[in-house]
């Protein structure tokens, strides 16, 4: 008898072992069952139709070329990457890519990345952060001017150039040079921020105009005043560096001068839409900016007419009005 009850008890022992085996065998599968379906949309080529949808949702919403759905060619785009189960990343950038040349939209983008392609190109090269004063080039700023050289528009830059301006007005700077070269802008409410360290209350900063509704924003910050603002430009400031540029311009007149060639000309923002298990972003056009009526093509005509072409440092410094001798 006792030994019956050993034997039962090494059975069931053996059993309950057996089960264990078996329960942390189909956890580890359902693991590995798991990453491989993670794997398969995050670096494999396709895009599941649940992410498809939400795209595509997203694009009828919030595009500001609303009329590009009025078109028939839109409803058999559509279809091509609505209707399957599963569609590759490939084919559903291009749809992106033929949905904007309905509408001549060179600013709607769809970036991805796979095992195959590794695609995450950007934009344009921006530089990071807030820069400050330059020491390079120091023989050419006078003692009067100021000097911030702007990287990305991002939170905490307006903050910082207001402690800068703060050390101009200390020093007696009375006048300041705004570098926004190779700028390719960034977010639209510290653009705002940034024109408002300047402008007077109540001057307009600027408008947008969304798929549904237009928006305007005023001034209402004290502001730092110098008698004369140069902001530097070229071919690669874009957006928002634009938007502050014109904006200073449209609201203060004289006393700003624009030095460069024809800018980068976006006079769009767009939302971004980021999928971080399947590594894509897609960035929809969703507003038009303008300054007291005038766009980025304006902005254009107001660049200061050169003699020369501008492409040392030197050269815009050269091109930039003397100030008015105090006195």
């Amino acid at each position: 008898m006792n030994w019956k009850r050993k034997g039962n008890t090494q059975i069931t022992f053996g059993t309950k072992r057996s089960a264990g085996k078996q329960i942390a065998t189909g956890v580890g599968l359902g693991l590995m069952i798991c990453l491989l379906i993670y794997g398969f949309f995050a670096y494999g080529p396709w895009l599941d139709q649940w992410t498809v949808d939400s795209y595509l949702e997203t694009l009828e919403q919030d595009y500001l070329y609303q009329r590009a759905f009025s078109r028939t060619e839109y409803e058999g785009l559509k279809a091509e990457v609505d209707e399957p189960f599963l569609v590759t990343k490939k084919e559903f950038r291009d749809f992106v890519y033929e949905v904007r040349d309905l509408v001549d939209d060179p600013f709607l983008y769809f970036f991805y990345d796979d095992v195959f392609t590794r695609d995450y190109t950007r934009i344009t090269d921006r530089k990071t952060g807030f820069v400050g004063q330059d020491s390079e080039d120091s023989a050419l700023i006078p003692e009067d001017t100021g000097v911030i050289r702007f990287g990305t528009f991002k939170e905490g830059l307006a903050a910082d150039t207001e402690e800068q301006l703060k050390n101009f007005i200390a020093e007696g700077k009375r006048a300041l040079v705004l570098d926004l070269r190779n700028n390719g802008g960034g977010d639209l409410d510290v653009a705002e921020r940034l024109a408002d360290l300047f402008l007077r209350t109540n001057d307009e900063v600027y408008s947008v105009r969304y798929p549904r509704e237009s928006v305007t924003k005023f001034a209402s910050k004290k502001i730092y005043s110098f008698e004369q603002i140069t902001v530097f430009l070229n071919e690669n400031s874009a957006s928002a560096s634009e938007l502050l540029a014109l904006s200073l311009k449209m609201n203060l007149g004289n006393r700003v001068e624009l030095i460069g060639p024809s800018t980068y000309g976006k006079g769009v923002g767009q939302m971004v839409y980021t999928n971080p298990v399947n590594h894509t972003r897609f960035y929809v056009v969703n507003f038009r900016w303008t300054v007291k009526n005038q766009d980025v093509d304006d902005l254009q005509n107001l660049l200061e007419p050169s003699t020369k072409e501008l492409i040392t440092e030197e050269d815009y410094w050269n091109a930039r009005r003397p100030l008015a001798q105090e006195g």
